[in-house]
């Protein structure tokens, strides 16, 4: 049996001794010659160096006798060495659970595992499948090049940070609004947009702020998103109210649970928002049910919600 290198033999000797159930050492490992024991001393050991050409890494001696029992804590069986064996099973699956993995760890290979271990395999098993954080931002500006060149009318603003001596760049904030996805929601939905955000459980944290709106058959509708470095809220409604077309907030209803930003992000860019800062304040008092019969046009809630409806009334053309 020959090999391309001496790595390759040594990784070849670890699954070999993982897959059999137990531990080796490697007596001489150098770039010309590779030794392997067993680590429990017995007779099993294997010899592999150059061959005469120094073509292939040949096997030169192979004491295949065994006498050591099954060790099921395989020293070699690290995160690195599950990544590799993992690297398909989590390319179909990226979200591959790690209690699978330790059932499979443990059925398969007879070897046992520690959570941690299994965790940080999946996390290098991403990171080999789709390259570091840190190369994924970098492809930032070549991505909103591409999208741009496809998209024409639609907006894509990449926000960065630079350092003091501009040879760094850190990523601010990104801001995507199709041009279809805008030209539909005008023509065919309801002037109600919905606003909502969410925490980003990457390395780098940030929000999640989306705007969507509702079409004829009462469904969401998206109109557009941004990545924020945290509750940058009026940043986002400046660019979602130029897109849109909103000129003074007349006829327009906006709904968000983040009322604090909202109310002042929205008081500065519309002028015509006495009316939404009132809803705003009843919506206070109001439980989930009349505020979905408020989104759903249906008249026949509570006092409370007749009351906003009336308030809503004047925001309408």
């Amino acid at each position: 049996m020959t090999f391309e290198s001496g790595s390759q033999f040594k990784s070849a000797v670890k699954n070999y001794a993982i897959c059999n159930g137990f531990n080796v050492r490697f007596e001489r490992s150098t770039e010309n010659i590779v030794e392997v024991a067993c680590h429990k001393h017995c007779p099993w050991r294997i010899y592999a160096s150059w061959g005469p050409t120094r073509e292939a890494f040949v096997i030169k001696s192979l004491n295949d006798e065994r006498m050591c029992y099954t060790d099921p804590t395989n020293i070699h069986a690290d995160y690195r060495w599950i990544a590799e064996h993992f690297l398909e099973t989590i390319r179909r699956d990226m979200n591959y659970k790690v209690v699978d993995m330790l059932r499979e760890l443990q059925e398969k290979y007879g070897i046992i595992v520690s959570r941690p271990t299994c965790y940080n395999a999946r996390s290098l098993a991403r990171k080999m499948l789709q390259g570091s954080l840190n190369e994924q931002y970098h492809m930032l500006p070549c991505y909103v090049a591409e999208l741009q060149k496809v998209n024409m009318n639609s907006t894509f603003q990449l926000e960065v940070e630079h350092d003091i001596h501009y040879s760094l760049a850190r990523f601010k904030r990104l801001y995507i609004c199709l041009e279809s996805l805008v030209r539909g929601f005008l023509e065919g939905c309801r002037p109600v947009i919905g606003l909502d955000s969410c925490f980003l459980k990457t390395e780098l944290k940030g929000q999640l702020l989306s705007a969507v709106g509702r079409n004829g058959n009462n469904q969401m509708f998206p109109i557009a998103w941004a990545v924020v470095e945290g509750e940058n809220q009026p940043w986002f409604i400046s660019l979602l109210i130029r897109d849109s077309g909103i000129v003074d907030g007349c006829g327009w209803t906006i709904v968000s649970d983040q009322q604090k930003g909202l109310e002042n992000a929205v008081a500065v860019k519309c002028t015509t928002c006495e009316g939404f800062q009132s809803v705003i304040g009843q919506m206070k008092t109001l439980k989930a049910e009349p505020a979905q019969d408020l989104l759903e046009g249906s008249k026949s809630s509570s006092r409370g919600s007749s009351n906003l409806l009336k308030s809503m009334t004047k925001l309408q053309v």
